[in-house]
């Protein structure tokens, strides 16, 4: 494991929520995030948006939400772990267990974390000194801005 301080940590502001998808898009389809990549959201339904918006692209992803069977996520998971799919799509919280994710080389916060916390939990999953944090704001939302604060 990484010590978190070492690793990079990059934030990009997007002027509204279509710029976030627009640069994950890009990220992700030019290869510029390489390796296994979980995208963290605040719920579960921009935890699907963001899973359909790739699926366009034929840029395959898996959701993993609180209510999912212990079996369900297990397979997911596995298949993460070996390398079958390359995205990953969380909720920064809401889990009874944390499901056990390891192997990640980069987070992408495409909500913000809720604090600080939240925030080193997620940037410790990062397996590789190579890999970094990416959190992107929307400087128009409050809560982004005070979480930013906190960092």
């Amino acid at each position: 494991m990484t010590d978190f301080e070492q690793i990079s940590h990059l934030y990009s502001f997007c002027k509204t929520s279509l710029d976030k998808f627009i640069l994950l898009f890009s990220l992700v389809k030019l290869a510029m995030v390489d390796g296994k990549t979980l995208i963290l959201v605040k719920d579960i339904t921009q935890a699907y948006r963001i899973k359909f918006f790739l699926q366009k692209f034929s840029l395959t992803s898996f959701v993993i939400a609180q209510d999912m069977a212990k079996n369900q996520v297990g397979s997911i998971l596995h298949f993460f772990h070996i390398g079958q799919f390359n995205l990953l799509i969380m909720l920064h919280s809401g889990y009874g267990t944390r499901p056990p994710v390891k192997e990640v080389t980069n987070v992408i916060n495409f909500d913000m974390a809720p604090n600080y916390n939240g925030y080193k939990e997620n940037g410790m999953l990062i397996s590789e000194d190579t890999g970094c944090i990416l959190s992107l704001a929307t400087p128009g939302t409050t809560d982004d801005i005070e979480t930013l604060k906190l960092l």
